[in-house]
């Protein structure tokens, strides 16, 4: 069973990307396997775990996917992290 959580708001500041980490973290702990998705416009979450540079890669990215999603495949875009996987 795939379950979506989103974290969002539109005040900055208020720990969504930290609480993002945490929920990852903690899920990922109880064994199961989770997917992050980073569609912040400052790309904080990849920028945390230590991905700058594949949220600022001129590579194809989750935008291009999200403008035209049958000339990619998702599943090329993710990044493996040693706690969860992350879509930057």
């Amino acid at each position: 069973m795939t379950v979506r959580i989103g974290v969002t708001n539109q005040k900055g500041g208020v720990s969504k990307t930290t609480n993002t980490i945490n929920v990852a973290g903690a899920l990922s702990d109880q064994g199961l396997n989770v997917l992050a998705v980073d569609m912040d416009p400052q790309g904080y979450l990849s920028h945390r775990l230590g991905f700058g540079d594949a949220y600022t890669s001129e590579d194809a990215s989750l935008y291009d996917a999200l403008n035209t999603p049958a000339d990619y495949d998702i599943t090329d875009l993710v990044v493996s992290h040693i706690e969860f996987d992350l879509l930057p």
